[in-house]
């Protein structure tokens, strides 16, 4: 949710200052449909998809933080320095044009929940998780980190004017204190206290801070937050959102608190006194304004409710209900306008005050988590995935600048002409064709149930098939710009089609478990079961070129093979712990699975040798370097490492207790990547011997890695899409 710029908590009539706390979490969404007009880049944007959910606007920028360390800020007065745009607006409605948007360097992976400045906009704090205390003196192009003393989540972060201190709060009570002149050392302040602060409020005509917080929780300091009172209230429900309301002759000095059981606080004049006040909503409310034009005050629900009261705050009566989660109020065109936002990429306007709503067209259904005003008539919606929408007619149309992507990806691949194709949960098919800098969503026949685990291409066909549960497979002959169904189960026991296989020679297979291998001997037209046995699941499955067969492994030691992808047959081995991970080189088939068991075989199959491995981890990926090294990955951070065929293993020091997954190697400088369930990327200059951490880029699980040589860029996909320079030797 947005928070105003420092300036306007001075010298406004009205003060609304939005909290740092999410009352549900956000919903899966699917992606808005491609157009045929790029959106904007982000120059600098490390994590494509971050989500976003905090704004500033100080000086003549706009910030923008959110999770994975992402600040972005675009200038609010450059006009030479503004490109046309136009997406998905209505047609009737003008050209949209956009400032450039540009990633700050933070340095950091943690989220950030809280975001401010001074009065002058001179420094600028943001806080988070794990105690991040981050600050920028050159106008927030770089940010250094503050050692704050703690590793709890900070939410909140207040610049007192009137004592020329910062202060910060957040979980179990914690509130650190830092004077101006001395941001290298930020004190503790002991309140008493150990209810979640959720914000911390400086009220310029009192001179005074206030903090909110869970279990009815409200202090009040006169000193810069050296000292705290609390102020008891009539509730114990979560404090959400404070506002003040002053220089009306009909309301008088009012402050009201949103709470977390659809109830309000009310004080007039006296802040050590308040009233509770009963609504018609009993849900969590989410957001709170006052409109200074029109005279009104309005509240917002996790239930889609707006309330709205016309005698400061004492009576609330419902005015609309959208039956979404409601995450930000908004106003605009100088205070004449009001505008909402919430989940399913709601947007609603009024220009009476919130007496009456009229719903916006929606462009997303990502949720919208927040609303800021660039300049003038201009406006940026923020949220989930990457989320940016702008207006420049004052919220009345959208376009999109940027696509939200909220999915996991599970495979990425690069096609012709730096066209990326990325494919995951929920029906996601992506493509990106400027080097992974940004992605659009393709329009196909997939549904949201259709969940692709796995992208391949045929190279006598050139034809491309994505595969996933529950039994879906699409087929491309137009280098992904438009997919067709070619087989559709619709039962993923019949068909949980973990990985698809190319012979290159216009056979597919799709590997099945549980359910049955399929395949297709035309380039994917048509499909059909293939013979042999299926009772076990199959988990991971190769084409060995040297070998011509195709070759699967999987439950209780589970392996087939097959010469046409028709039939097949079971290869007994003796071994039942399960299997996970296949590779064959020139002359040698590997296997890999459970208890560090690795299997070889050198004729094709026929027969397999035990190799001892000294280890108990699951080994999940077998692959070879470019000088013919073997690597072996698992989970606890396994690597095994053979540079005499395989003959003899070392295990290999990771720096990293987490599951790795299969490692990617630049072929123009030999640097191997590795990323890690937790996000976390090791790399190696010597051949898989010594590996390193990589700066961290994302808490977030990273699946797949991918190198574009061209861009000289790594790429990952997960929970997250990544993309950062690759190393120099």
């Amino acid at each position: 949710m947005s928070s105003l710029h420092p300036v306007a908590q001075f010298y406004c009539l009205a003060l609304v200052c939005c909290l740092g706390l999410s009352g549900c979490e956000s919903k899966q969404q699917n992606i808005a449909p491609i157009t045929e007009n790029k959106p904007a880049v982000i120059q600098g944007l490390r994590v494509t998809n971050p989500a976003f959910f905090r704004d500033l606007h100080a000086r003549d920028r706009v910030f923008i933080a959110g999770s994975d360390g992402t600040i972005i800020f675009s200038e609010t007065t450059n006009p030479e320095n503004i490109s046309s745009l136009s997406t998905s607006a209505p047609a009737a409605s003008k050209p949209t044009h956009h400032n450039q948007w540009q990633a700050a360097n933070t340095g950091v992976n943690n989220n950030i929940l809280g975001l401010t400045s001074n009065q002058n906009g001179t420094d600028l704090i943001a806080v988070g998780e794990d105690g991040l205390i981050l600050h920028s003196t050159d106008a927030g192009n770089n940010w250094q980190i503050k050692a704050s003393g703690t590793q709890k989540k900070l939410r909140t972060i207040v610049f007192d004017a009137e004592h020329q201190t910062w202060v910060a709060g957040g979980e179990e009570g914690i509130v650190l204190r830092s004077a101006s002149n001395n941001l290298d050392k930020w004190t503790a302040v002991d309140t008493g206290q150990h209810s979640t602060l959720s914000a911390i409020y400086y009220l310029a005509a009192k001179k005074m801070l206030l903090a909110i917080g869970e279990n009815g929780l409200l202090m009040s300091s006169t000193d810069g937050g050296s000292h705290w009172k609390t102020i008891p209230l009539p509730t114990q429900a979560a404090l959400i959102q404070l506002i003040s309301i002053t220089g009306n002759n009909n309301i008088g000095n009012t402050a009201i608190i949103a709470c977390a059981d659809g109830s309000l606080l009310r004080s007039e004049n006296d802040i050590n006194n308040w009233e509770k006040i009963t609504t018609s909503s009993s849900a969590y409310l989410t957001g709170l304004i006052y409109d200074p034009v029109h005279t009104t005050v309005l509240a917002l629900s996790a239930d889609g409710e707006i309330l709205l009261s016309d005698d400061g705050g004492k009576l609330w009566a419902p005015v609309a209900d959208t039956h979404e989660y409601l995450t930000d109020i908004a106003l605009t065109n100088n205070g004449k306008k009001l505008l909402v936002s919430g989940a399913q990429g709601v947007q609603l306007q009024s220009d009476n005050g919130g007496r009456t709503w009229s719903t916006l067209p929606s462009l997303t259904s990502a949720t919208i988590d927040g609303l800021v005003e660039i300049s003038g008539q201009q406006l940026v919606a923020y949220g989930e995935g990457g989320l940016l929408l702008q207006s420049d007619d004052a919220g009345s149309s959208w376009s999109v600048l940027k696509t939200p992507i909220t999915e996991f990806v599970h495979q990425l691949l690069k096609g012709d002409n730096d066209h990326w194709l990325a494919v995951g949960a929920k029906g996601l098919l992506i493509s990106s064709t400027n080097q992974g800098q940004d992605w659009q969503s393709i329009a196909s026949a997939q549904q949201t149930n259709d969940y692709f685990l796995s992208v391949v291409r045929d190279k006598k066909s050139a034809a491309l098939a994505i595969a996933g549960p529950p039994g879906t497979v699409l087929v491309s002959n137009d280098e992904g710009k438009s997919w067709r169904v070619r087989l559709a189960l619709g039962d993923a026991n019949q068909g949980y089609f973990h990985q698809l296989l190319s012979d290159d020679k216009g056979t597919f297979v799709a590997i099945a478990g549980p359910g049955k291998i399929h395949f297709s001997a035309d380039a994917g037209e048509t499909w059909a079961a293939s013979a042999g046995e299926n009772s076990k699941q199959l988990f991971a499955g190769i084409y060995d070129q040297p070998g011509q067969q195709f070759i699967a492994v999987g439950q209780q030691g589970a392996i087939q093979n097959s010469r046409d992808g028709k039939n097949w047959q079971a290869i007994n081995t003796g071994i039942t712990h399960n299997m996970q991970a296949i590779y064959a080189d020139k002359k040698t088939l590997w296997i890999g699975g459970e208890q560090g068991i690795l299997l070889r075989s050198d004729d094709a199959g026929t027969n397999w040798e035990q190799i001892p491995t000294n280890i108990t981890n699951t080994i999940l990926t077998i692959s070879q370097t470019r000088k013919g090294t073997l690597l072996a990955t698992g989970n606890n951070g396994l690597i095994l490492r053979s540079d005499d065929s395989g003959k003899h293993w070392a295990i290999i020091a990771s720096t990293i207790n987490d599951m790795l997954r299969k490692p990617v190697q630049d072929p123009a400088t030999g640097i191997i990547y590795i990323a890690s369930r937790a996000g976390t990327i090791i790399y190696s200059k010597d051949d898989g011997k010594h590996w390193r951490a990589m700066e961290p880029i994302t808490q977030a699980s990273i699946k797949t890695l991918a190198i574009d040589t061209d861009a000289r860029m790594l790429l990952g996909g997960g929970e997250r899409l990544i993309r950062i320079p690759l190393l120099i030797p």
